[in-house]
Protein backbone atom coordinates (compact mmCIF):
# COMPACT_ATOMS: atom_id res chain seq x y z
CA UNK A 1 0.00 0.00 0.00
CA UNK A 2 1.24 3.47 -0.89
CA UNK A 3 0.28 6.49 1.20
CA UNK A 4 0.72 10.08 0.01
CA UNK A 5 -0.10 13.37 1.67
CA UNK A 6 -2.41 15.63 -0.28
CA UNK A 7 -2.75 19.35 0.34
CA UNK A 8 -6.23 20.75 -0.19
CA UNK A 9 -6.32 24.54 -0.43
CA UNK A 10 -9.29 26.56 0.76
CA UNK A 11 -11.49 28.34 -1.75
CA UNK A 12 -11.43 32.13 -1.75
CA UNK A 13 -14.65 34.03 -1.06
CA UNK A 14 -15.58 36.39 -3.89
CA UNK A 15 -17.25 39.67 -2.93
CA UNK A 16 -17.25 43.29 -4.08
CA UNK A 17 -18.80 46.67 -3.47
CA UNK A 18 -20.00 49.30 -5.90
CA UNK A 19 -21.85 52.59 -5.80
CA UNK A 20 -24.68 53.10 -8.27
CA UNK A 21 -23.87 55.78 -10.84
CA UNK A 22 -25.46 57.68 -13.69
CA UNK A 23 -25.21 56.78 -17.35
CA UNK A 24 -21.89 57.91 -18.92
CA UNK A 25 -20.25 58.39 -15.49
CA UNK A 26 -17.48 56.33 -13.88
CA UNK A 27 -18.90 53.46 -11.81
CA UNK A 28 -16.32 52.20 -9.28
CA UNK A 29 -16.05 48.48 -8.46
CA UNK A 30 -13.86 47.28 -5.58
CA UNK A 31 -13.19 43.67 -4.66
CA UNK A 32 -13.58 42.83 -0.98
CA UNK A 33 -12.80 39.17 -1.65
CA UNK A 34 -10.94 37.17 0.98
CA UNK A 35 -8.90 34.02 1.39
CA UNK A 36 -7.63 32.62 4.71
CA UNK A 37 -4.30 31.30 3.42
CA UNK A 38 -2.50 32.59 0.34
CA UNK A 39 -3.34 35.49 -1.91
CA UNK A 40 -5.85 36.39 -4.57
CA UNK A 41 -3.87 37.30 -7.66
CA UNK A 42 -6.41 37.51 -10.47
CA UNK A 43 -9.66 39.48 -10.71
CA UNK A 44 -11.90 39.08 -13.78
CA UNK A 45 -14.82 41.48 -14.07
CA UNK A 46 -17.88 41.06 -16.32
CA UNK A 47 -19.94 44.26 -16.25
CA UNK A 48 -23.11 42.73 -17.72
CA UNK A 49 -23.18 44.97 -20.79
CA UNK A 50 -20.81 42.97 -22.99
CA UNK A 51 -17.66 44.52 -21.50
CA UNK A 52 -15.07 42.74 -19.35
CA UNK A 53 -11.84 43.61 -17.55
CA UNK A 54 -9.11 41.43 -16.06
CA UNK A 55 -6.32 42.23 -13.68
CA UNK A 56 -7.02 44.63 -10.85
CA UNK A 57 -8.81 44.41 -7.51
CA UNK A 58 -10.39 47.78 -8.19
CA UNK A 59 -11.67 49.13 -11.50
CA UNK A 60 -14.03 51.65 -13.06
CA UNK A 61 -16.55 51.17 -15.84
CA UNK A 62 -18.69 53.62 -17.81
CA UNK A 63 -22.13 52.34 -18.82
CA UNK A 64 -23.49 53.82 -22.05
CA UNK A 65 -27.09 52.90 -21.14
CA UNK A 66 -29.16 53.16 -18.02
CA UNK A 67 -30.73 50.14 -16.32
CA UNK A 68 -29.91 47.29 -13.97
CA UNK A 69 -26.83 45.24 -14.84
CA UNK A 70 -25.62 41.91 -13.43
CA UNK A 71 -21.93 42.32 -12.58
CA UNK A 72 -19.82 39.18 -12.03
CA UNK A 73 -16.46 39.02 -10.29
CA UNK A 74 -14.41 35.84 -10.84
CA UNK A 75 -11.28 35.51 -8.68
CA UNK A 76 -8.33 33.10 -8.72
CA UNK A 77 -5.93 32.49 -5.84
CA UNK A 78 -2.19 31.93 -6.06
CA UNK A 79 -2.96 28.19 -5.59
CA UNK A 80 -5.34 28.15 -8.58
CA UNK A 81 -8.53 28.02 -6.49
CA UNK A 82 -11.46 29.93 -8.00
CA UNK A 83 -14.68 31.57 -6.85
CA UNK A 84 -17.19 34.05 -8.26
CA UNK A 85 -20.13 36.16 -7.26
CA UNK A 86 -22.73 38.17 -9.17
CA UNK A 87 -24.48 41.31 -7.92
CA UNK A 88 -26.61 43.95 -9.56
CA UNK A 89 -25.71 47.58 -10.10
CA UNK A 90 -28.15 50.34 -11.03
CA UNK A 91 -27.21 52.87 -13.70
CA UNK A 92 -29.46 55.92 -13.55
CA UNK A 93 -30.57 57.77 -16.71
CA UNK A 94 -29.29 61.26 -17.34
CA UNK A 95 -31.82 63.99 -16.56
CA UNK A 96 -33.43 65.93 -19.39
CA UNK A 97 -32.39 69.57 -19.37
Amino acid sequence: MITKNVIVHELPVADFVTINACQNEHNLFQSTSTISLGNINNWNWNFGDGNTFSGDRETEHIYQNDGIFDVTLHIISDKGCEAETTMQTMVYPLPNA
